[in-house]
């Protein structure tokens, strides 16, 4: 779409070239964060202990953090001695998890994501809220409610809905309607 002079007055068109550049960025955060935690997965899997409960018809559990290794433990004859040593199995299994993921860098690139998607957030926010001045204005606001909703999977009731009613707004106010 060629830019108009009514575009050049726009601040949405400001706004959605600034949330593209966001979007990318969070887009790109996440593929990294997921590519290390893949990696960290695949060499020595998530941190976690299989809990035998083989008496009385219960199933194995695997468990995750010390509570899970409790619960899985109720009723067991011997749970006192097997839980100091599937926490410490866990505990191990945990460092290990953590001391990978800070030399992979798993811990920075999940905080820069979470703030790269929140900035995305922002922007999204100050869309409902900035006036679109053109027609191509509120294309890119209904533009950014559909990559949203496709990001997040909201279902009609839930974000992004609210920027389509903004659009909508400012249809209005423009077509006098």
């Amino acid at each position: 779409m060629v830019e108009t002079e009514e575009d050049s007055y726009d601040p949405m068109l400001a706004l959605w070239q600034e949330w593209c550049t966001a979007l990318k960025d969070a887009r790109a955060k996440e593929t990294e964060r997921r590519r290390i935690e893949r990696e960290m997965v695949a060499r020595f899997g998530y941190p976690r202990v299989l809990v035998a409960r083989g008496a009385g018809g219960r199933r194995d559990v695997y468990a995750t953090t010390e509570r899970d290794v409790t619960r899985a433990l109720v009723g067991a004859a011997d749970a006192k001695e097997r839980y100091g040593r599937l926490v410490a199995d866990l505990d191990q299994q945990q460092e290990r998890w953590d001391m990978e993921a800070q030399r992979l860098g798993l811990d920075v690139m999940e905080r820069e994501e979470d703030a790269a998607w929140k900035r995305v957030d922002a922007l999204t926010a100050r869309a409902e809220h900035v006036p679109a001045r053109s027609l191509r204005g509120i294309v890119v606001k209904l533009t950014v409610a559909v990559a949203l909703r496709e990001t997040y999977g909201a279902e009609e009731t839930e974000f992004p809905w609210p920027i389509l009613g903004a659009a909508l707004t400012d249809l209005q106010t423009m077509t006098g309607a």
